[in-house]
């Protein structure tokens, strides 16, 4: 049974089907037809790389893979959805082919989930949806396209998952003394700080996981085992995020050593930029 929107619910439809065809004006590889939604609880779009898997993608009800942005319950979530109704015989060594790049057992549905990209709480303020869903595309999207269209070339490579990472807990130098008198807001700020783990993911996954002061790298030092292991320092001072600011993982944060990360909290009554730091080895 369809889902009947609330007047927020409306209003996020309303926005994410902008945000798609959007998207689809400023990229000829994404493809968005508002007909082949189901209303506003599921927008759907393909790219050129989805299009290439199957012999024909798109059918009068839909595709038989494609992103789909589902609107249910006031929450979002983003989710590669593979439709097997339209799979024929010659089909079917293509898409257990693809099953098996991302690990995947078909579970006889006929609708499986393939990726799913859970922005649910980040979206929680309709302000930030966009944003949000433009972070989304431009770095797990993307990296999952990049993988998808050498898995075209190669049935039998595997696809690999966005990368995740380690990392250190919340500490004392990443809030001001006077803000850790008061529990409770200590834990306002822990609570923001879980929320920014997937921008920190972001993060490493466009800078590497090297310290961008001091080019430090476990993995490289320690071997294998150590690798990720590394800290993300916040240029813009979590004790100044505001609720409705999501973060920019290239902008407002950057991955650093344990050593380099004391260093910039270092300065008194302030923080020491990086290239602050950087000029410190000069």
């Amino acid at each position: 049974m369809t889902e009947v929107l609330t007047t927020k619910g409306r209003l996020i439809g309303k926005i994410l089907i902008d945000w798609s065809a959007n998207k689809a004006t400023e990229n000829e590889n994404i493809h968005f037809k508002q007909s082949l939604c189901k209303g506003m609880q599921n927008i759907r779009f393909t790219s050129d790389n989805l299009n290439e898997i199957f012999e024909k993608n798109e059918h009068e009800d839909g595709y038989i893979i494609c992103y789909e942005i589902e609107n249910l319950h006031e929450k979002v979530t983003v989710t590669l959805t593979l439709d097997k109704r339209h799979i024929g015989k010659r089909m079917q060594k293509t898409c257990n082919q693809l099953l098996n790049a991302l690990n995947l057992n078909d579970n006889g549905d006929e609708q499986i989930k393939l990726k799913l990209w859970d922005i649910s709480e980040e979206t929680a303020n309709i302000s930030q949806i966009e944003e949000v869903l433009n972070q989304v595309y431009d770095y797990e999207i993307s990296y999952f396209e990049t993988e998808l269209k050498k898995w075209l070339t190669d049935h039998s490579r595997k696809i690999k998952p966005f990368p995740q990472f380690e990392f250190e807990s919340i500490n004392n130098t990443e809030l001001p003394d006077e803000i850790l008198i008061e529990g409770a807001m200590r834990d306002i700020l822990s609570n923001k700080y879980e929320r920014n783990l997937k921008a920190r993911s972001r993060c490493i996954a466009y800078y590497g996981t090297a310290c961008q002061v001091c080019g430090f790298d476990f993995g490289v030092v320690y071997g294998e085992d150590f690798a990720g292991k590394i800290e993300v320092h916040h240029i813009k001072p979590l004790y100044e995020i505001k609720e409705d600011y999501v973060v920019d993982p290239i902008k407002d944060l950057v991955p650093v050593c344990p050593n380099c990360h004391l260093v910039l909290h270092s300065k008194k009554d302030s923080v020491y930029t990086v290239e602050e730091v950087k000029e410190m080895f000069k």
